[in-house]
């Protein structure tokens, strides 16, 4: 199965509408990505299939969970996951990918004028800084971070963010299975058919 089929197959399984713009666009990331992680020390993945796999498309997983949402929030982004392609898939939604790291902003705002991605903007700030807390504080309908950190400090990191009404979306973590949910949580798996890759992700509401 080429590439563009399995992201195709998984758009349909995912039940997203994409169109031939959207899906060049998600190609066009996996390629980025797999030239230009590595070299800044992103992603030691050279691999165009697992890249577009384990980083691409796992990004999407999360959509058929939650409402699309007019705000989103990445906090530690890295090399703009999930923010990248939920923009791509999300042109309504207003994404802030959020890292401290420079390497990050560079690659996230290249990707961005690249893809013509004009709802996707890059926040060089820790997520615990006051200049972030003043920025979005409480903005955000939906706030998501993927394999950030243990479950309880990914929450307690995107919490000040969500605003009323809002969602939180932990994609993995280092004990995700292990944690006892509490009231407003679920934990969802989702898989990309064709290929042997799920995501366990927590929903905070």
């Amino acid at each position: 199965m080429s590439d563009r089929e399995l992201l195709m197959r998984t758009l349909g399984r995912l039940s997203l509408e994409a169109t031939p713009p959207q899906v060049d666009a998600l190609l066009e990331v996996t390629r980025e990505l797999t030239f230009w992680a590595p070299q800044l020390g992103l992603s030691t993945l050279r691999d165009e299939n697992v890249v577009l796999i384990r980083h691409v498309l796992d990004s999407l997983l999360l959509t058929p969970l939650v409402e699309p949402p007019s705000t989103l929030l990445d906090i530690g982004t890295g090399a703009g996951l999930p923010a990248v392609p939920l923009a791509i898939i999300w042109p309504q939604c207003q994404v802030v990918a959020m890292d401290s790291k420079r390497k990050s902003h560079w690659l996230v705002s290249r990707l961005a004028t690249q893809l013509g991605l004009d709802n996707l903007q890059h926040a060089c700030i820790r997520a615990d800084a006051e200049e972030a807390q003043k920025a979005f504080a409480g903005q955000m309908s939906l706030v998501t971070c993927r394999g950030l950190a243990r479950i309880d400090r990914a929450l307690d990191l995107c919490r000040p963010f969500r605003a009323p009404g809002g969602c939180i979306a932990v994609l993995g973590g280092p004990d995700l299975d292990e944690r006892p949910l509490d009231d407003g949580q679920e934990l969802q798996t989702v898989a990309i058919p064709g290929a042997d890759w799920r995501r366990r992700i927590l929903l905070e509401r």
